[in-house]
């Protein structure tokens, strides 16, 4: 990954605030309408074990859930601390795990799960904005001259999703509660982020990063080599 001050560029750093500013917007409405659903699961005709656990749900959401948007503003804003921006040690650790060089068993079931939410999450979120992202990968490494977005970059959708899992928990919620509210999470983060990603992208194009974008350099064919723009 390449150095700190390698990624540091204040057009790039304006952009993710951008990008921070519109996933934070009207958390209030967010909540509400997580807050809605849980009602709306909770009022289907259920067995009385899951009946019982959504009636918990709900309470739980309606106690907590104003603690969400807070901390979801303090672990993005954690996030862009200029040099203070650290990777997530239990991800790793499943990573290495899953990669073969420690006992998958070490890894506790809450890591797991919680790695999972992110994943699909992330995913959720690139199924809406995939252009977006593309767009936006390409402007901000010709500024500042990498092939990616670092690992802890905002601007990744898997490192936006972390922020959204982390602090969801951090608030006193329960990851039962997450997976049954899934649906209208990803629709509402989403769209946030897409949201996101579309005020960076103006705000690079109206510094005069990349107006017009050629992505064939970011498409490889089969062989790994880049595609070359055909002949007129």
């Amino acid at each position: 990954m390449s150095s700190p001050s390698a990624e540091t560029s204040p057009v790039v750093d304006q952009a993710r605030q951008a990008f921070a500013d519109a996933l934070l917007a009207d958390a209030q409405a967010m909540l509400d309408a997580v807050i809605a659903a849980a009602h709306d699961l909770a009022d289907l005709p259920a067995e009385r074990a899951l009946a019982q656990q959504r009636f918990d749900m709900v309470q739980d959401v309606r106690r907590d859930g104003a603690a969400w948007p807070v901390q979801l503003r303090e672990q993005v804003h954690r996030v862009l601390e200029p040099l203070a921006r650290p990777l997530d040690s239990s991800a790793g650790q499943l990573i290495t795990s899953l990669q073969g060089q420690k006992d998958l068993s070490l890894v506790d079931d809450i890591t797991v799960r919680r790695e999972i939410a992110v994943s699909r999450l992330s995913l959720a979120v690139m199924d809406l904005s995939t252009w977006e992202v593309a767009d936006l990968r390409a402007r901000v490494m010709k500024v500042i001259g990498q092939s990616d977005f670092s690992d802890d970059d905002l601007l990744r959708p898997q490192v936006m999703a972390r922020c959204c899992v982390r602090a969801w928990l951090a608030a006193g919620l329960t990851l039962d509660a997450w997976q049954m509210l899934e649906p209208v999470l990803h629709k509402q983060l989403a769209r946030r982020a897409q949201a996101g990603f579309h005020e960076a992208n103006r705000l690079l194009v109206e510094q005069g990063v990349m107006p017009e974008i050629d992505l064939r350099p970011f498409i490889r064919r089969s062989d790994g080599t880049p595609t070359q723009a055909g002949r007129l």
